[in-house]
């Protein structure tokens, strides 16, 4: 069975995402899309933040 999930982007994040050159929006856009599929990718690509009340991870983007 083929599951897409919803990624959610916070406002500061997508004024930031909205200033970054043409390329490297494509970019960042791009990797958010492979979330949809694979909300888990592998462990090269993401890094667990230690926070206290809840699991958040970072992406690696190029």
């Amino acid at each position: 069975m083929f599951r897409m999930y919803c990624v959610l982007i916070n406002r500061d994040a997508q004024k930031y995402i909205d200033s970054l050159t043409e390329k490297s929006n494509r970019i960042v856009k791009k990797k958010l899309e492979t979330l949809k599929d694979n909300p888990h990718p592998g462990r090269a690509d993401k890094k667990k933040l230690q926070l206290p009340d809840y699991d958040l991870f970072r992406m690696h983007v190029s």
